[in-house]
């Protein structure tokens, strides 16, 4: 059953202030006692449609283009949710690297996933906990702040 306490949610504030400095604000939250959630919530990065990485659409059939547009659409907004089984395959450049970042930030304890050795028969997934990562909120989007200037 997957359990995260309260000082493992602590440790993933604080792997998140070491890796990325007031570089980015975050938003980390406890939920259900099973997991955590991580929002970027302030950060230097304007547009991050700009780093999806789009499949060719001549390639796709319907569905998929819609999903693709959708999706496209919801990172506009300045807030929408990251899949961490896909970053690679959905993300490019600066945001890959910050997301696979975050997902490094994010575990702690002893690890994410903890299959039960002593159960033989266990084709289950056994989680330790839940990680659920996004930018901004549906409440309170994503704010671009600026970049701070070098005198010349």
């Amino acid at each position: 059953m997957a359990y995260m306490s309260k000082e493992e949610v602590k440790q993933v504030r604080e792997n998140l202030k070491k890796a990325f400095g007031k570089r980015f604000k975050f938003s980390v939250t406890h939920y259900n006692y099973s997991g955590v959630n991580v929002k970027i919530m302030k950060g230097d990065i304007e547009d991050w449609s700009e780093y999806l990485r789009l499949k060719n659409e001549d390639l796709l059939g319907e569905n998929e283009k819609q999903a693709q547009r959708h999706y496209t659409d919801e990172v506009k907004k300045g807030y929408f949710d990251i899949n961490h089984y896909w970053i690679s395959e959905t993300w490019k450049g600066e945001a890959e690297e910050i997301f696979l970042k975050i997902w490094e930030c994010c575990q702690v304890g002893d690890g994410y996933y903890n299959r039960n050795a002593d159960d033989p028969a266990a084709d289950y997934a056994d989680f330790t906990y839940f990680v659920n990562m996004g930018v901004g909120k549906w409440n309170k989007p994503y704010v671009c702040k600026e970049k701070k200037r070098v005198a010349a």
